[in-house]
């Protein structure tokens, strides 16, 4: 059974949080979708979460379902454009319910045109994740271009489908859930 939207919510990163965004991201599930699928060391991590907090809080959300942290968002600014905001996102907690993405993606493009101020949001997503691309067009994200990547864990080019949305595109749209 789904949840329904209205009880999911996305707060700031904490301090708390910095066991399990490691946690989430050298998982297996969350890795293998990953431009840089290797394992991150302690330190290495530590470093870039110390930067989060210190930075610009609005750029780093947690998904919350029933006062569980189930997933995890950040917002890049591309370039100098002021107005356009790359993501990266993931549902992490591998019990998170039906709907858990669709929620994320809904609540974070809310937060990115209200709270950042964003014209458009893009995203990469590797062309064999087939859930991360469905839920993409689903949101009502446009495919831009491809362009291709060479992992570290890997010496062969591999497909990046490059896709966008415009506020206008996404206040005009209704998500129907996962």
């Amino acid at each position: 059974m789904a949840a329904k939207p209205d009880q999911f919510s996305l707060r700031p990163l904490l301090e708390v949080d910095e066991g399990l965004i490691r946690t989430w991201r050298n998982s297996d599930p969350v890795r293998m979708h990953m431009f840089s699928p290797e394992l991150i060391a302690a330190k290495e991590h530590q470093r870039w979460f110390a930067n989060a907090l210190a930075g610009d809080s609005n750029r780093y959300r947690v998904l919350v379902f029933g006062g569980s942290p189930l997933g995890f968002v950040s917002f890049s600014p591309v370039a100098d454009t002021g107005d356009t905001w790359s993501w990266g996102l993931y549902i992490g907690n591998p019990d998170a319910p039906r709907g858990s993405g669709s929620a994320l993606g809904s609540l974070a493009l809310d937060h990115a045109f209200s709270e950042l101020g964003a014209r458009t949001v893009v995203s990469e997503a590797m062309a064999d994740n087939k859930g991360a691309l469905a839920l993409y067009s689903r949101l009502g994200f446009v495919r831009t271009g491809m362009r291709q990547v060479t992992r570290r864990s890997s010496s062969d080019p591999e497909d990046v489908v490059i896709l966008a949305i415009s506020r206008s595109e996404w206040s005009s749209s209704e998500t129907p859930p996962d």
